[in-house]
């Protein structure tokens, strides 16, 4: 049974929102005139976007055999906010002439990589694996659904959620397992693999000034942010 993610309602179906990227979003952002100035400033007015998720619930093609790699991640991954063609993952494969699986799920945490690469990775045999993580979020299991939460917005009164979100380092703790275990999933199916943390992925020769470049919901990074790190990736895995 393929593993749960909020995307497969999505499955096989072409939207024109998603995401926090939203048409009342979009309408009110329009009404606020510094914010309509910055939909202007990078090309959002009347623009269209479509969302198109195959059968699993990802935004790439339907899987077929052949030389490809996995993309790893959560919303900046998935690409809310911009066409497909403008996310990293569909850069590196156009420019590697390979396929790019993109198993980028929104909102999800360093726990839904993990389950993605576990399931998907032995089933799709990828050259290489880029992983996008965030360190913020945590998955929890509950009636039977998987729900992926960052904890400072939940703790309250809970002793454990309080205490968890009060020392940063029970986030880091948690990313790095995440990476051990991906990388040990990657080193069974004989890929490679690199991780970055969504907080140092504009990192690097000719950092894009992230304050110029924004999605359409202006709440994610633009085209700029994402052809900068594919310029990363494909840097690290040209020859691969």
């Amino acid at each position: 049974m393929t593993p749960f993610h909020h995307q497969l309602e999505f499955r096989s179906s072409t939207v024109s929102w998603f995401g926090t990227d939203q048409a009342h979003v979009y309408d009110q952002n329009l009404q606020d005139p510094d914010r309509r100035a910055q939909l202007t400033a990078n090309g959002w007015i009347d623009r269209d976007i479509t969302y198109s998720f195959n059968s699993h619930g990802f935004r790439c093609a339907e899987f077929e055999p052949g030389t490809g790699f996995v993309a790893l991640g959560c919303s900046i991954t998935a690409g809310v906010g911009l066409s497909a063609e403008q996310i990293w993952p569909s850069i590196v494969g156009k420019n590697l002439g390979i396929s790019a699986w993109n198993l980028g799920v929104s909102g999800g945490a360093m726990d839904t990589n993990f389950r993605m690469a576990e399931y998907w990775l032995p089933v799709l045999q990828p050259r290489f694996v880029v992983m996008l993580g965030s360190p913020l979020r945590i998955e929890l299991v509950h009636s039977d659904v998987v729900d992926s939460f960052q904890l400072n917005r939940y703790h309250k009164d809970d002793w454990y959620l309080k205490n968890y979100t009060l020392n940063d380092e029970n986030d880091g703790i948690n990313y790095r397992k995440n990476v051990r275990a991906i990388s040990d999933v990657c080193r069974d199916v004989g890929a490679l693999f690199w991780s970055v943390s969504t907080e140092d992925w504009g990192q690097g020769p000719g950092d894009p000034d992230r304050g110029r470049d924004w999605a359409r919901d202006l709440a994610h990074p633009g085209p700029s942010m994402h052809r900068h790190f594919a310029d990363r990736v494909m840097r690290e895995f040209m020859h691969a």
